[in-house]
């Protein structure tokens, strides 16, 4: 998702998955979730290894979260 955020997808994957964020609320959401993340977390001042622990945590919560999705 994150590669489709920054737009560094091939053009045939992206148009699908903008076709499918067209038709999902869930995806959506979640697509405008990871995008807020992605713009903020390079803002927080965090020492490097709470910034590592917190890209995993999140990591691992969205994961969870596209578990419950499928």
């Amino acid at each position: 998702m994150s590669a489709y955020i920054e737009d560094e997808l091939p053009a045939r994957q992206r148009r699908r998955l903008a076709a499918h964020e067209e038709l999902c609320p869930d995806c959506a959401r979640m697509i405008a979730t990871l995008d807020a993340l992605l713009r903020i977390l390079p803002a927080l001042s965090l020492a490097p290894n709470a910034a590592l622990g917190l890209a995993e945590e999140t990591a691992e919560r969205v994961g969870a979260r596209i578990e419950e999705w499928a």
